[in-house]
C-alpha cells in the first residue's frame, strides 16, 4: 500500500516538502494538500502591489504542475482537529483525512491592533494574497495612506506604496521604527533617510480608535494629534495558525516543538515554518523564525524525512533583511 502524506499548509514549507518528496519517492506515495488558498508566494506580494507582477505571477504550484506530481488537494479548507492516536486529521468542512505522515505548516495570521475600528472597510492588512488585492484595489496616486507599525512586515511594502506615489504616514508604538531589527542609532539613521524621500514617521503613538469620517479614516491617538488617511494598513505582528490543535496531545510552547527531524512529540507528525519551534543555531535553544529562509529549509528536511530519509536539521539563525528607497536593511 502505497505510504500517504498529508500536508497542512500550501506556503513555502508546504510546497517544499512536496517537492522534495517527490524528488525521491518517484510518485510512489500519496500526497494530499490542505490549504485555505492555492499555494502562492507571500514574498512577492510587495511586488505585485507595486504593479511591477501580475497576479497570475505570485502562484508557485499550478494546477498543472500539481497533478504533474500528483497531489490531491483540497482548497478552500482549514485543518480543524487531529486525532493523533487514529492518524487522522479533520478539516472544517468534516473531511476526514488518514495519514501515515502529517506535516503541519499552517503557517500564521496577521494581527490587529485591538482598538476601536480595527476592523472597518478600509482598514487592512497584507499577509495574504486576498488581503493583498483589497489594498491594491483602493490605493491610487496621491491617497494618503498610514501604515500602523514599523517593524519589518511594514518595510516589505513600503517601496511600493512609494512606487504607486501614494503620501506615506507610519506610526509605531515603540520609541523607533524597526524595534526588533535595529538599534537605536541604525533606526535613528534609517528614519532620516526614509524622511528624505517623502515619508512622515510618528513615533511613541498609541493608538486608540479608527472612526469613519466624510469618506476617509481618521485614526485617533493617546499622544498627538488625529491622523485623516484614504487607506489604513495594519502591520502589528502575526500569530501561529495553532489554535485548532490545541488539544491534539502534540505538544506545544509557542509552536510545536520538533526535534532535529522536525518531528513532533508525535513521531509521525512532522512540523515547519512559522508553527515549528527548532533549534536556534546561536542559543541552542527551541525557537520561532517566522522567516522565508528558515521555512524553506524546514520543508525540505521535513519532506526528506517523511520519504523515508534520515535527515538532521542543523538549526536556523533569525535573520531579516528588507531594502527601502535603495537603502538596504539587514539585521
Amino acid at each position: 500500500m502505497a505510504r500517504r502524506h498529508v500536508i497542512g499548509g500550501g506556503g513555502t514549507a508546504g510546497v517544499n516538502a512536496i517537492l522534495t518528496i517527490r524528488e525521491h519517492d518517484r510518485n510512489e506515495s500519496e500526497i494530499t494538500l490542505v490549504s485555505a488558498e492555492r499555494p502562492y508566494s507571500r514574498m512577492v506580494l510587495p511586488y505585485y502591489l507595486g504593479r511591477s507582477i501580475a497576479e497570475s505571477h505570485v502562484f508557485t504550484l499550478t494546477p498543472p504542475r500539481l497533478a504533474q506530481l500528483r497531489v490531491k488537494t483540497h482548497f478552500g479548507r482549514l485543518a480543524a482537529a487531529l486525532d493523533a492516536g487514529r492518524n487522522r486529521l479533520t478539516l472544517d468542512d468534516g473531511t476526514a483525512l488518514d495519514y501515515d505522515d502529517l506535516l503541519i505548516a499552517t503557517g500564521s495570521s496577521p494581527v490587529r491592533a485591538p482598538v476601536p475600528g480595527a476592523d472597518l472597510p478600509g482598514v487592512h492588512t497584507f499577509w495574504t494574497l486576498e488581503q493583498a488585492r483589497g489594498v491594491v484595489s483602493q490605493i491610487r496616486e496621491g491617497a494618503h495612506v498610514v501604515l500602523v507599525g514599523a517593524g519589518f512586515i511594514a518595510f516589505t511594502i513600503l517601496n511600493a506604496i512609494l512606487g504607486l506615489k501614494a503620501r506615506l504616514t507610519v506610526v509605531e508604538t515603540a520609541p523607533q521604527i524597526l524595534p526588533r531589527m535595529l538599534d537605536r542609532p541604525g533606526a535613528a539613521l534609517v528614519e532620516r533617510w526614509l524622511q528624505r524621500h517623502g515619508v512622515s514617521i510618528r513615533t511613541g503613538a498609541t493608538l486608540t480608535g479608527i472612526e469613519d469620517e466624510a469618506g476617509k479614516k481618521r485614526l485617533r491617538f493617546r499622544e498627538g494629534e488625529d491622523l485623516a488617511a484614504d487607506l489604513v494598513i495594519m502591520a502589528t505582528g502575526i500569530r501561529t495558525n495553532l489554535e485548532w490543535i490545541q488539544d491534539s496531545g502534540v505538544r506545544l510552547n509557542r509552536g510545536i516543538l520538533v526535534d532535529d527531524h522536525l518531528r513532533s512529540s508525535v513521531p509521525n507528525v512532522f512540523a515547519a515554518g512559522d508553527v515549528a519551534e527548532s533549534r536556534d543555531l546561536v542559543t541552542g535553544l527551541p525557537a520561532l523564525h517566522a522567516i522565508e529562509p528558515t521555512a524553506m529549509e524546514h520543508g525540505r528536511v521535513a519532506g526528506a524525512n517523511m520519504a523515508g530519509f534520515d535527515i538532521t536539521y542543523r538549526g536556523s539563525l533569525l535573520m531579516n533583511i528588507v531594502e527601502v528607497c535603495r537603502l538596504d536593511i539587514a539585521s
